[in-house]
């Protein structure tokens, strides 16, 4: 379980109406090296009842103990690489690899499970970068075609989430972006009508803005948690994205939302 091992020490008593949700890029980062090692200490420093990587390996969490889903292999990956992982200390049930047909780059998973604050259904995503498959990949797209190309079919993968659901991952846009075409931008705003995204706008603690995001369905209510560093001692990154996480209740819970 979460608690076992070299966890053990950083378990503390959480509320019961209370739920801590953690969202890092780990860049590919294999599990034994020591950035990885690093990364999961830190992760495990916020207590995180679920956990979303993306660009990681199968076998990021596998020490926790907990329950995993992962999107698809891609073609271009190897065996254990995955674009998108979900960790819950509870079991996933009607796990969804796919969301939608229209989705490229196997970049989806959504299940659903058991938390202190009742059932919730969870979706996992990666808009793939604006240069996917132009530079490198099948290299025959043009740039932002296959961040639109999700875009696009996002709003039918989560369109049967309800108000007590999530979507978290890296949706490599800044929240707002004067970089980023507007169509793209309103695109993504469109999709998430619904929900809240409490990692919009700088981070605190680093003056920067997250491409990397959660957000929040109507029925739950929060604000962003304490960003997890990339930086090493040694001034180097662990990955080339910092974490965000959020603290999460119901609305009935009184939670006051982000200011």
């Amino acid at each position: 379980m979460f608690c076992a091992g070299m966890l053990a020490a950083v378990c503390l008593e959480l509320e019961m109406d209370e739920l801590r949700i953690a969202n890092w890029n780990v860049e590919w980062r294999r599990p034994n090296g020591r950035d990885a090692v690093e990364i999961r200490r830190r992760l495990a420093a916020f207590r995180p009842d679920i956990v979303c990587l993306t660009e990681a390996w199968a076998g990021m969490l596998a020490d926790w103990g907990g329950h995993t889903i992962t999107s698809r292999l891609r073609s271009d990956k190897s065996g254990d690489q995955r674009s998108v992982l979900l960790w819950s200390r509870e079991p996933w049930i009607a796990p969804d690899d796919l969301g939608h047909a229209g989705l490229p780059r196997q970049c989806f998973v959504a299940g659903t499970t058991t938390t202190s604050i009742g059932e919730l259904r969870v979706a996992g995503i990666i808009i793939p970068y604006h240069m996917a498959d132009v530079a490198h990949g099948t290299r025959d797209r043009k740039v932002w075609e296959q961040h639109e190309m999700f875009l696009d079919h996002l709003p039918a993968a989560i369109a049967s989430l309800d108000g007590n659901s999530l979507v978290l991952g890296d949706f490599n846009q800044r929240l707002p972006s004067p970089r980023v075409p507007g169509r793209l931008q309103a695109k993504l705003w469109n999709a998430f009508a619904g929900f809240e995204i409490v990692t919009a706008t700088a981070m605190a603690g680093t003056g920067s803005q997250a491409i990397d995001h959660i957000a929040l369905g109507s029925e739950l209510a929060g604000r962003a948690g304490p960003v997890l560093s990339n930086q090493r001692d040694d001034g180097k990154q662990l990955s080339d994205h910092f974490g965000v996480t959020a603290i999460v209740k119901h609305n009935r819970n009184g939670y006051p939302n982000p200011a």
